[in-house]
């Protein structure tokens, strides 16, 4: 997958790309911590030594989009069954409550912890392809 973003910020080897959301933002939510914004900060391994407003394309692969996503959603929601499901074998509802909650948050654990593994992975790093003239956006 390619968008296309102009560089807004540098940070060491990396910089921050600001892209335009698409319309098929709107039905995907992913970025819901700034559902109303009208763009969206990434930050991205500079290799090309893009300067600051410099138009840029950058590169995930899709399949690395798709796993992110099972993992943040899907991981804390079995973990969370989990736990409610032994939760239902205790007669006490504090005690189902606490089996619920606590599982929860053993399942972002292990998203916060397989975040930790994956991001040292290439595969998973955005990257800029390449710097845009202003003809070619």
């Amino acid at each position: 997958m390619t968008e296309t973003g102009t560089v807004i910020k540098l940070k060491k080897d990396l910089a921050v790309v600001r892209i335009e959301r698409k319309s098929a933002c709107d039905s995907c939510k992913m970025c819901a911590i700034r559902p109303n914004s009208p763009h969206i900060d990434v930050n991205v391994k500079n290799e090309v030594s893009a300067k600051v407003n410099d138009i840029v394309e950058i590169y995930l692969t899709d399949g690395a989009v798709i796993k992110s996503s099972l993992i943040v959603y899907v991981i804390p929601l079995v973990f969370a069954l989990i736990g409610l499901i032994i939760g239902l074998m205790f007669k006490n509802q504090v005690a189902q409550l606490l089996m619920f909650v606590g599982f929860l948050v053993l399942g972002f654990v292990c998203v916060y912890l397989i975040d930790r593994a994956i991001r040292r992975k290439e595969k998973y790093k955005q990257k800029i392809l390449k710097i845009l003239n202003k003809e070619e956006k």
